[in-house]
């Protein structure tokens, strides 16, 4: 595990932590610094967690935030693929909704 992590990763992070550990405040967060080892230290000392345990757990949540990262572009792949499969049985039903989307976005925004 990096000591230093990327500003992104750690928020991602944040919500798993605080759904295990609930009583930590965004000023946990802020005094560590994106600082690993200083939060682990903190949650081990806060909750009278074994410093290893507290890292095991945090290591998976890093583990599963990268999975679900790692599935984004698969998940959006199928949705092209089912997208222009759609298209291509169904052309003119494509077309009917598609303009029926302008149309109502048209007036949404004569509207305003």
């Amino acid at each position: 595990m990096n000591e230093k992590m990327a500003k992104g990763n750690w928020n991602k992070l944040k919500g798993k932590i605080q759904e295990e550990w609930g009583d930590l405040t965004d000023d946990d967060f802020d005094k560590a610094g994106g600082d690993v080892k200083q939060l682990i230290g903190n949650i081990s000392e806060r909750y009278g967690a074994a410093k290893e345990k507290v890292e095991e757990k945090i290591n998976q949540f890093m583990e599963d935030t990268e999975g679900y990262a790692k599935k984004i572009p698969q998940q959006l792949e199928k949705i092209q693929q089912n997208s222009s499969k759609t298209l291509q049985q169904h052309p003119l039903a494509t077309l009917g909704l598609t303009a029926l989307a302008g149309v109502v976005f048209g007036f949404l925004l004569a509207k305003r």
